[in-house]
């Protein structure tokens, strides 16, 4: 869980298993060669909480380690954001826990969680549905952007906590909102775990196990998924005549044929892990929905469903074509895109509009492909997303296109074409997504040929 040097900041509420944590890492501190300090969060909801943090202070300066505190407005948190007092909590604790390890104060954050906050974990993550993620519990070991958190007493029983308390004489603050069952996991705790205990003196330790199994398998279905997925998906929309177009990494597609070749259980995986690549932490009714779409529920290989996208969640929306289920964040990806000038001196030139980046640059002159006009440098191009009206004329084409009509044959819906960029060049469209650029020829001041515009999507 870490190394001999680290700085371990010990996460102390005040209450027993805090507190005996600390204790605990005080006594091996020299042993191990860690540097112990504490960390207090005063989540301000109690009146005697002040008093905790007053209390741990105390504690840490007798035991020769340095103290971090920080005092955070819960209700505030939980009324602004709409989340219960518990998640507003956490939340609030973690981003200050996070604090610590950017600044470099800790290198470790220690929490004191036990054996019987596995318990009530993983029965209130069954109670609700939970697959094998969810059943996993509370993880040992969690990377953060920047260090990690611990749990070293998660094996361990409350009992045997107080006790050792009791042994050498540690006092430790009572939380009275512990014994209210306004709280979920009070209830878990004091109405439904002693009823299970009743029937199954094991029932702590056997959820623990339980989580421990869960999350082996856990961590082998995602190194499948890791290895499956980029094999399976593929970015952007289906070009008619083979290829595709790209979509800015807004839009993941899955052939429904090579879906069918893995189990249910894989496909969720599968579809879930694509979701997650867009930042949806999907729920099982979610990946069903895509997997029931491509028609993999039901067993029926004919359903076709709507090419319209259907929302799931957060800007995420899915659809079925013919041979594919599209997933992808269409809202984001269709906003209107702000126009952005960039100045082309002939020098390579990245310039990004929304979630859209391009590189211009001066590529080697194409003998095969006649310029259809000479730029004179400097130039000024504009990346915008495509208006009503636009045209563009295509190499080996005559004549110039309707934008709307290219788009059409893409059999994009409307809210994916409202996004659309193209790159203005002097009232003239040189780039359209998804097609072949026009040909121009760029020329320097004093007349000389450098070679063929190049516009790439990066």
């Amino acid at each position: 869980m870490w190394q001999t040097g680290e700085r371990i900041g010990v996460a102390v509420s005040g209450g027993a298993d805090s507190v005996s944590l600390l204790r605990a890492m005080v006594e091996v501190r020299q042993e191990l060669g860690l540097v112990i300090s504490v960390v207090h969060v005063n989540h301000m909801l109690r009146d005697d909480a002040d008093s905790d943090e007053a209390f741990v202070r105390t504690l840490a300066t007798n035991l020769d380690c340095r103290f971090h505190t920080s005092r955070c407005n819960v209700r505030a948190r939980s009324e602004e954001r709409d989340e219960s007092i518990e998640t507003a909590a956490r939340g609030l604790r973690y981003e200050f826990f996070d604090s610590l390890l950017a600044a470099g104060e800790v290198d470790v954050i220690a929490t004191a969680h036990t054996r019987d906050d596995q318990a009530e974990t993983v029965m209130m993550k069954l109670l609700r549905g939970a697959g094998t993620r969810g059943m996993s519990g509370i993880h040992p070991v969690v990377r953060r952007e920047r260090g990690k958190v611990v749990r070293p007493m998660l094996g361990t029983p409350r009992v045997e906590v107080e006790a050792y308390l009791r042994e050498i004489g540690q006092e430790w603050r009572t939380d009275q909102s512990n014994a209210s069952c306004d709280f979920t996991r009070n209830r878990m705790r004091h109405d439904v775990l002693p009823v299970l205990r009743t029937y199954e003196p094991h029932t702590d330790a056997a959820l623990a196990n339980a989580a421990e199994i869960a999350r082996a398998e856990e961590e082998y279905w995602e190194q499948e998924v890791e290895r499956v997925v980029p094999l399976l998906a593929t970015s952007g929309q289906p070009v008619r005549g083979g290829g595709r177009a790209s979509s800015g990494g807004a839009t993941v597609a899955l052939p429904i044929d090579g879906l069918r070749r893995y189990s249910q259980a894989m496909q969720r995986r599968i579809a879930r892990g694509v979701l997650r690549q867009l930042g949806l932490s999907a729920t099982l009714a979610e990946t069903d929905a895509v997997l029931g779409a491509a028609g993999l529920l039901s067993g029926d290989e004919d359903a076709q469903g709507e090419r319209k996208w259907r929302p799931l969640r957060e800007g995420v929306c899915y659809r079925r074509l013919h041979r594919e289920i599209q997933i992808g964040r269409i809202m984001e990806a269709s906003a209107a895109l702000p126009a952005t000038e960039v100045a082309f001196d002939g020098s390579n030139v990245e310039v990004k509009a929304g979630t859209v980046r391009l590189r211009i640059s001066i590529a080697a002159p194409n003998a095969s492909a006649t310029a259809q006009a000479t730029m004179q440098l400097p130039a000024k191009l504009t990346l915008r997303g495509w208006r009503a009206g636009d045209r563009i004329e295509l190499p080996h084409s005559g004549g110039a296109h309707k934008v709307k009509e290219l788009l059409q044959r893409k059999r994009l819906a409307p809210e994916e074409r409202a996004g659309w960029p193209v790159v203005e060049w002097n009232g003239t469209l040189l780039w359209l997504r998804g097609y072949a650029q026009r040909a121009i020829e760029v020329i320097a001041t004093d007349r000389t040929v450098l070679g063929a515009l190049l516009i790439e999507e990066v």
